[in-house]
């Protein structure tokens, strides 16, 4: 592969582009599609999962939408940081976040046994991300355990905005 199209630099630009493609699939599909099979969906899901279920459908596009530009503006900061200053950790981390949420789409389809909205788009973003793991662990020198950490970090990065943004929109 050029360098230049798998280069660290272009890399790291892709993540706001391939995460505003599958989020976008999220806000436009995932609603309609949770509301016409909301019963089938409630029959296999644990009581937490049917509580969040119920969250899902109570939340106001405007304010997914709102979440989605917060996960947008974090992606796209850290990208900036990334590239422009060479603070690779955080974005990382937020990376390992994204990659790992789009496991938890595949997840969620095997156990309800059904395609929904925001599958497709994470089977056709698992390459991308498969080729930023490998490049940054061997071309780059990363450790596995390095990305591990730096994943954690992330992840209390973003849930830290998520309670804020809880909060807020709770608040209206």
């Amino acid at each position: 592969m050029p360098e230049t199209l798998a280069s660290r630099e272009s890399l790291i630009w892709l993540l706001p582009i391939v995460f505003m493609l599958h989020d976008l699939e999220e806000i436009v599909g995932l609603r309609p599609w949770l509301r016409r099979n909301r019963t089938g969906i409630s029959a296999r899901l644990p009581s937490f999962g049917a509580k969040t279920l119920d969250w899902m459908l109570a939340l106001e596009p405007e304010r997914f939408a709102g979440i989605v530009a917060y996960e947008f503006v974090l992606i796209s900061l850290s990208s900036i940081l990334a590239v422009g200053w060479g603070f690779t950790n955080l974005w990382l981390g937020i990376f390992s976040v994204f990659t790992l949420h789009l496991f938890v789409h595949i997840g969620q389809a095997l156990f309800l046994r059904r395609i929904f909205p925001a599958l497709p788009s994470s089977l056709l973003a698992l390459p991308y991300c498969g080729l930023v793991l490998q490049r940054f662990a061997d071309d780059f020198a990363v450790a596995p355990l390095t990305i591990a950490a730096y994943a954690l970090l992330g992840f209390f990065a973003a849930a830290a905005g998520f309670v804020v943004i809880g909060r807020l929109a709770r608040s209206r």
